[in-house]
C-alpha cells in the first residue's frame, strides 16, 4: 500500500518556490478555514475497476496498484493536499488509476465524500492544459466544493472531463475482463455461454474460437452477447475445444477458460457374443463414473437405433446413437466432461423397444 504522506512532502517541496512546479496527474484539494489546531483523516478509497494510464500509448491495462490509502494530517505547510494520478511517467508515487474513487475526508467527527470519475482512455492524450483539477474543502463547514465560495459537491460524482475542458469520456481500448467460459449440449450441439463481470466490463464485441487442432475464430458477436451456439458441430463426433475473449476498440481480454468436447467410442457388435434373441439395455459401468462410462445394449434384429442422455427433468443432454444398426450387442462410450456432477439417464428406443436407466456422474 502506497502512502499519501509520501506524495505530500514531496509535492510540497515542489510547490513552494513555483506553482509551475506542480506534480502532473493530480487532484488539488485546498483547505479553507483552517484552525490553529485540528486532525484530518483522508481517505482515498476505489469504488470499481481501474485501470492504468501508460504515457507512451493509448491502451490502458487492467491494474491492481492502485487501490488508494488512508492518512491522517495535523499540519502541513500550505493548504493544499494533491493526490496523484497513475497517468505521467514520473518517480513520484500514485494513488489513483483510470477509474472511479471516493475522496473522503474525516474532521471534527464528521465524513464529508465525493466521488471523482475518471474513467476516460482519453488520457493522457487530451491532456493538453494539463490533467491537474482542484477542489476545497471548508473545514467550518465541512464541505467540499468545486471553488472557493462555491455549492457543496459532498456526496456527488465530479467526471474528469468536465473539469479538464480538454477530455471526453471514452471507454473504448480500456482493457475489458477476462470472460469464464461454460457450456452445455442444445440439441447435440455446443452452447457456449461467457460472463460479464460486475461493473466496468467495458468491451465492443466477444470472439469465439474453435479447434480441431488449430485455433480458428468463428465469430465476433456483439457487446452485450453472452452465449453462442456452434451449429456446424455436434457433440460426439470428434474431439473439439472452444474459448473466448473479449475485445474492446483495439484491446483484448486475456483467453478463457477452454471448454472441451469429447467423441462418442462405438464398439460393436460383438461378433464373438451369442445370438441374440431379445432386446436389453443393460446397466451402464462403472456407475458412478467420472467422466467416461460405458453403454451396453442388444438388439435382436437390424433396427434404427436412438440412444440419448437426459437430465433429470426430461431436457436432452447429447444423442450417443441415431443410426441404423445389425442385430448384436452393441458398446457406447458417454463422456461426461463438459457436464455437472448430477444424476442423469439414458434412453433407447429401437423399433418397438423403450427402455431407460439411471446414471450418476460424479466430479
Amino acid at each position: 500500500m502506497k502512502k499519501i504522506i509520501v506524495l505530500l512532502v514531496v509535492f510540497f517541496y515542489c510547490l513552494v518556490p513555483q506553482a509551475q512546479e506542480r506534480l502532473p496527474g493530480e487532484i488539488f484539494i485546498e483547505l479553507v478555514n483552517r484552525p490553529a489546531n485540528w486532525s484530518l483523516e483522508v481517505t482515498v478509497s476505489k469504488e470499481n475497476t481501474y485501470w492504468d494510464a501508460d504515457f507512451n500509448h493509448s491502451y490502458h491495462y487492467l491494474s491492481e496498484d492502485y487501490d488508494g490509502d488512508t492518512e491522517t494530517f495535523t499540519s502541513l505547510p500550505n493548504n493544499t493536499l494533491g493526490i496523484g494520478l497513475c497517468y505521467h511517467p514520473s518517480s513520484a508515487p500514485f494513488f489513483i488509476g483510470l477509474g472511479k474513487y471516493k475522496i473522503e475526508f474525516e474532521y471534527d467527527n464528521v465524513t464529508s465524500y465525493f466521488y471523482i470519475d475518471y474513467r476516460t482512455s482519453e488520457l493522457p492524450e487530451c491532456a493538453f492544459g494539463g490533467p491537474d483539477i482542484s477542489f476545497d474543502y471548508n473545514m467550518g463547514l465541512k464541505q467540499f466544493r468545486q471553488n472557493v465560495g462555491g455549492t457543496s459537491i459532498n456526496g456527488t460524482t465530479q467526471n474528469f472531463w468536465d473539469h479538464n475542458g480538454y477530455c471526453d469520456q471514452e471507454t473504448e481500448d480500456l482493457e475489458p475482463y477476462t470472460p469464464t467460459l461454460t457450456s452445455s449440449p442444445y440439441y447435440d450441439h455446443p452452447n457456449l455461454e461467457w460472463s460479464f463481470e460486475a461493473w466496468d466490463d467495458y468491451r465492443t464485441g466477444n470472439e469465439v474460437w474453435r479447434s480441431f487442432g488449430t485455433w480458428v475464430k468463428l465469430a465476433t458477436t456483439q457487446p452485450n452477447d453472452t452465449d453462442w451456439v456452434d451449429w456446424t458441430y455436434t457433440i460426439g463426433d470428434r474431439q473439439v475445444s472452444y474459448k473466448v475473449k473479449a475485445i474492446n476498440g483495439d484491446m483484448e481480454s486475456g483467453w478463457s477458460n477452454v471448454i472441451s468436447y469429447s467423441p462418442s467410442k462405438k464398439i460393436g457388435p460383438d461378433n464373438k457374443s451369442p445370438i441374440v434373441h431379445s432386446y436389453e439395455l443393460e446397466q451402464n459401468f462403472p456407475n458412478p463414473f467420472n467422466p467416461t462410462t460405458i453403454i451396453t445394449f442388444s438388439i435382436k434384429k437390424e433396427s434404427f437405433v436412438n440412444l440419448r442422455i437426459i437430465d433429470i427433468l426430461g431436457r436432452d443432454i447429447t444423442t450417443l446413437v441415431n443410426e441404423n444398426l445389425p442385430e448384436g450387442r452393441h458398446q457406447v462410450e458417454f463422456n461426461g466432461s463438459s457436464i455437472e456432477s448430477g444424476i442423469y439417464f439414458y434412453e433407447i428406443t429401437a423399433n418397438e423397444f423403450r427402455d431407460i436407466k439411471k446414471l450418476i456422474l460424479i466430479k
